[in-house]
């Protein structure tokens, strides 16, 4: 494995450390226990994914694990925004939070975007880099 993967999943690691370390500060109520069960769990499998991913035999492998990873980080982002919506926690540390997070998308979105590009697999590459609104990352 490269030195870049290796990096990535030492990224990915602390990052799963950081969503962690944020969802216990969210309140116990019902919205924040779901938004962090879900914050969790996204990021959380966004490592073993990458790891999947980069084990694969194939780009087609790899670029599945990829988009994986991307949708994940997504998820995050969408949960990201609801709280910042809710005022529910303070904006300093959702919005470090939010642009880790965004960073990781825009790496995976250029991933798997390259990596579509060069396998002519556009199956899913505008659903994979659009927010909700629909506009590019």
């Amino acid at each position: 494995m490269s030195s870049i993967h290796l990096d990535l999943a030492d990224r990915l690691l602390r990052y799963s450390s950081l969503v962690l370390r944020y969802s216990q500060q969210l309140p116990c109520d019902e919205f924040g226990n779901h938004a962090a069960d879900e914050m969790l769990t996204a990021s959380l499998t966004a490592l073993p994914e990458y790891g999947f991913a980069c084990s694969s035999v194939s780009d087609r492998g790899f670029l599945s694990g990829c988009r994986l990873c991307l949708r994940r980080f997504l998820e995050v982002r969408h949960w990201l925004e609801a709280i910042l919506e809710r005022g529910i926690c303070s904006c300093g540390e959702t919005g470090a939070l939010l642009q880790e997070t965004d960073e990781l998308v825009s790496i995976f979105r250029g991933i798997v975007v390259q990596l579509s590009v060069r396998l002519g697999d556009f199956s899913d590459i505008g659903g994979d880099c659009q927010d909700r609104r629909g506009s590019l990352y």
